[in-house]
């Protein structure tokens, strides 16, 4: 099995850098057997379940990169999984005709506690990385293609999905 670390440059991350002024190695992820997950360290942040509002956030409705845009409808959880699942098949349709742009990155850690395990002694191991997703989200954007072409790439990208999307 091959065991290949590679960096992945988000570009979410890239429209605040002006403010912030951070170097490339602040915006530096690892991927592991081609999984996204952040760096960890010694200490990570167990989240709290938390709710999911259906509200529309004004934030990140629109596109910034590409022409078109994947906009999620409802609300969910985007695990690194489908992230990827995702990615693929967009990457395959794409082939070299346009441009990729992912919007979303798991960031949270969801833990679980192993099987047959009595009650207390803590919360529980990182289980998976995941993504909070709000309505009227922009997860992935596209550039170089037709109206059409996008359409029909995005479609097919919809089905990996958990929750409800539309080509913006």
């Amino acid at each position: 099995m091959e065991n290949v670390f590679t960096t992945i440059f988000v570009s979410s991350l890239c429209s605040s850098l002006n403010q912030y002024r951070t170097t490339y190695l602040d915006l530096t992820f690892i991927t592991f057997k081609k999984m996204l997950s952040p760096r960890t360290k010694a200490n990570i942040k167990k989240y709290r379940k938390g709710r999911i509002s259906d509200h529309l956030k004004s934030r990140g409705g629109s596109c910034n990169f590409g022409t078109f845009g994947l906009q999620s409808k409802s609300a969910g959880l985007f695990t690194s999984r489908q992230i990827e699942a995702t990615r693929k098949v967009l990457k395959k349709h794409l082939k070299k005709r346009g441009r990729l742009w992912l919007n979303v990155f798991p960031d949270v850690a969801k833990t679980k506690k192993p099987e047959k395990t009595r009650m207390g002694k803590g919360k529980g191991r990182t289980h998976l990385w995941c993504f909070k997703v709000h309505p009227g989200k922009i997860l992935f954007e596209i550039g170089g293609l037709s109206l059409k072409n996008a359409r029909i790439v995005f479609k097919k990208a919809s089905y990996k999905l958990p929750f409800f999307t539309r080509s913006v």
